[in-house]
Parts: C-alpha cells; sequence; structure tokens
C-alpha cells in the first residue's frame, strides 16, 4: 500500500517532476491555463471573415493543440511504460501510474479545453454544412476525434477505469462540485448577459471557467482512483486521496518543475499556455 506521501507504492509526490517531468498543478495555474486556451481561441475566432464559417486560423490552432497534445502524451507513455524501470514493474501498476501522469499533465488539460472549443463552434452556428452534415452530425464526429486522437485512445480508456469509478466512489463530493460549477456558470452568463453565439470578450471567461471546471472534476477523480486502487482508502481513510490531490498541489514544485529542459518538461508547458 502506497504511504500518505506518495502516489504510489514506491512513488513519493515529491519525485513526480525528478522522474517523469510533470507535477500536479496547483488550482490557479489549471484556471490560467483555461483562460489563456480561451483567449487564443476567441482571437482566433475574430479572425472570420463570413458570421457562418470557420476561419483557417481557427482550424489551423486545432490542428496545432491536436499535435502538441499528442506527442506530449506520446511521450508520457514511452517514459511510463517503456523505460528500463517500468520493465521492473507489473503493468497495471505501470498504467496507474501513466493515468496519474497523463491526468496531471497539460496535454490533458488540453484534451479538455478542446472539446469546450468545439462545443463554442456547435453554439455559435459555425458547424453547419461541413464534410455536407448538418451541425448536429459535425460535432459528433468532432467531439469523437478530440476524445479519442490527441491522447491516442488512452482519454477514453482513462474515463472508463479511473475517471467514472473515481466520481461514483466520491459521488458526493463531485456531485457537489459539479452543481456549484454549474451555478457559477450560470450566475455569470446571467449578470453578464455573455451572448455565447456573438464574439464579445466575455465568451473568454465563461468558456474558460467552464473548462476549468470539467478539468478539475475529471483530473481529481481520475488522481483519486490511482491512490484507491493503490489501497489508501481502505488502509489510511475516505477522503484521503481528495486530501492527498489536494497537498500535491504545490506552486512551489510546480515552479521548480518549469526549470527543466527536457522535451516532457518543454511540451507541458507549451500545452499549458497555448
Amino acid at each position: 500500500m502506497a504511504g500518505v506521501d506518495e502516489v504510489m507504492r514506491g512513488v513519493p509526490v515529491g519525485e513526480m517532476c525528478a522522474h517523469f517531468s510533470v507535477t500536479p498543478k496547483p488550482f490557479g495555474v489549471m484556471l490560467g491555463s483555461a483562460l489563456s486556451f480561451s483567449t487564443l481561441a476567441f482571437l482566433a475566432d475574430r479572425c472570420r471573415k463570413y458570421d457562418d464559417l470557420l476561419s483557417p486560423v481557427q482550424w489551423a490552432l486545432l490542428y496545432y493543440e491536436i499535435g502538441l497534445t499528442t506527442l506530449e502524451t506520446a511521450e508520457l507513455v514511452l517514459v511510463c511504460l517503456f523505460n528500463d524501470e517500468a520493465a521492473l514493474r507489473p503493468f497495471w501498476v505501470n498504467f496507474n501510474l501513466l493515468v496519474y501522469m497523463l491526468s496531471h499533465s497539460s496535454a490533458f488539460l488540453t484534451n479538455i479545453q478542446l472539446t469546450m472549443m468545439i462545443l463554442d463552434w456547435k453554439i455559435s452556428g459555425l458547424l453547419d454544412d461541413i464534410w455536407g452534415l448538418d451541425d448536429d452530425e459535425v460535432i459528433k464526429y468532432l467531439e469523437l476525434i478530440i476524445f479519442m486522437c490527441p491522447m491516442i485512445g488512452l482519454l477514453f480508456v482513462m474515463c472508463l477505469t479511473h475517471v467514472i469509478p473515481g466520481m461514483l466512489i466520491y459521488y458526493l463530493p463531485f456531485f457537489g462540485g459539479a452543481g456549484v460549477g454549474n451555478y457559477l456558470l450560470e450566475q455569470y452568463q446571467r449578470r453578464t448577459k455573455v451572448n455565447l453565439e456573438g464574439q464579445e470578450p466575455v465568451k473568454i471567461i465563461y468558456w474558460a471557467l467552464a473548462s476549468f471546471v470539467l478539468s478539475v472534476l475529471v483530473q481529481v477523480a481520475a488522481g483519486a482512483a490511482v491512490r484507491v486502487y493503490e489501497g489508501q482508502i481502505s488502509e489510511i481513510g475516505y477522503f484521503q486521496p481528495l486530501q492527498a490531490d489536494a497537498s500535491a498541489r504545490v506552486y512551489d514544485e510546480f515552479f521548480k518543475c518549469l526549470a527543466h529542459k527536457d522535451l516532457i518538461s518543454v511540451l507541458d508547458w507549451l500545452n499549458l499556455i497555448t
């Protein structure tokens, strides 16, 4: 069983960055990432020449984010599953570790943000008559692509093995968190009178908050499930996985991790700010 200060047995929280170049991000950093992405998406939206057509800049942003996310995911898979240390661990332990690293990577955040961007395109009426399909059909295909491709199908697997079980185990905290997040979004939309079909700058904050809330719920669920599978819930306490997740999000450790110069750190930083 993993100890209080361990993600998994023999894997201390404080050494995650040193070994895998990714560390749990404070919630303030996650919100900043969502604001950055939402701003880029808004600026790309302002490049449209026609009211009902996506601009080349918007398509370019989509392809760029998918490529960057895929590259970071592939690097983390190589480090977690195919290095010398991985050969000494059972497959399930390696997979559990991979889920933790992926769910706390900036690639994961970008994947969630891409999902929100596609939804914004649908609400803004920009997906009509693409590939000869109506917008209801187009969004199904685009969301399927976003769900499966950037993280090479692992997001779907993670949801089945970790996210959904994590939400079921901690049903009340996640139900309450989702309710609070939805309430804040509704209050913001009501008070600012933001038109989600328009191009007002207030949309930036709305979609940033939506991305942030969804990212937190899914990420915390996945991280908690990792610790549950390691036995922390039975040996240490029901709320220990959630408390450990919150205590691991240290600004000091996050900024130290930024100093790493390897490829994963660079990709994680790029995914975080774009």
